[in-house]
């Protein structure tokens, strides 16, 4: 162990931010998936549980962004408007949950 003269040297490692995370689970997924339906659901569903297990308004805050962003590229991929229904949903009730807080 290194001493120094105010006791134990200590090492700082800073970690990547919740925000950093997850972009990191959602966007390959949301690139590669934005024109199918399900996987853009499935994704919200996810974001949706992650919602509910945060409070800290900057995590609630990614969540929501990482949800529009979800949002915006399933519109711009998806043909059929039917299609966009159930994705449609999923991310106005995340949204939705998101401006109430907890």
């Amino acid at each position: 162990m290194i001493t120094g003269r105010e006791g134990p040297a200590r090492v700082i490692v800073r970690a990547p931010s919740f925000a950093v995370y997850i972009d990191l689970a959602c966007s390959q997924i949301r690139r590669y998936g934005a024109a199918e339906p399900i996987v853009t659901a499935a994704l919200l569903v996810m974001l949706q549980d992650t919602l509910a297990l945060v409070s800290d308004p900057s995590r609630e805050q990614a969540l929501a962004d990482q949800a529009r962003l979800i949002l915006r590229d399933a519109e711009r991929s998806t043909p059929q408007p039917a299609d966009l229904l159930q994705v449609r949903d999923q991310a106005a009730s995340l949204l939705t949950s998101e401006e109430c807080g907890p």
